[in-house]
């Protein structure tokens, strides 16, 4: 079964998917590195140079070209479940999880690195800020339909096994 990692950038889909898959013995996919590798170019050079639909095609392809009978954890980027029904695909084929943390904590987060994410790349903090809230006002209820919710903590490790864990009983 496909697990789907959602939610926020910054909330750590990446980093904790990756302890996650590897807590459970499963293959671990990156939708970002998956669209990186395919296009031979970075997301901000496919964002500057093709623009942002285009990158969202990109996406609903990849996931959909994921085999749904394998065990796969796969971390999505922040906008993936907004665009093309993303979001019913990966309800109707998978366990879709919503990971969830603090506006402050992403702010700063985000902050720290930013050079990496089109989106906010030239923000100063305040700027990050505003356009994270603005970000999850769209897309807060679509990632409400996810199957499981779950509030990140501090401790990243303890947040994988924890997740890990409950995770088995589906695997």
């Amino acid at each position: 079964m496909n697990i789907f990692l959602i939610g926020s950038m910054g909330v750590g889909k990446s980093s904790l998917g990756r302890m996650m898959a590897n807590n459970l013995k499963v293959n671990f996919v990156d939708t970002d590195e998956e669209i990186v590798a395919e296009e031979c170019r970075t997301i901000n050079g496919i964002f500057k140079n093709e623009g942002e639909m285009y990158f969202r095609q990109l996406e609903a392809k990849i996931i959909r070209g994921f085999d749904v009978t394998k065990n796969i954890l796969i971390a999505t980027g922040g906008g993936l479940p907004i665009y093309h029904d993303n979001m019913e695909y990966m309800l109707q084929t998978g366990l879709v999880i919503f990971l969830h943390d603090d506006i402050d904590v992403l702010t700063q987060r985000l902050f720290k690195g930013r050079a990496k994410r089109p989106a906010i790349k030239s923000l100063n903090i305040s700027e990050i800020r505003t356009k994270l809230n603005q970000m999850l006002e769209q897309r807060l209820p679509i990632y409400e339909e996810a199957h499981i919710k779950f509030y990140r903590s501090e401790h990243k490790s303890e947040d994988a096994l924890q997740l890990s864990k409950y995770l088995n009983i589906f695997l």
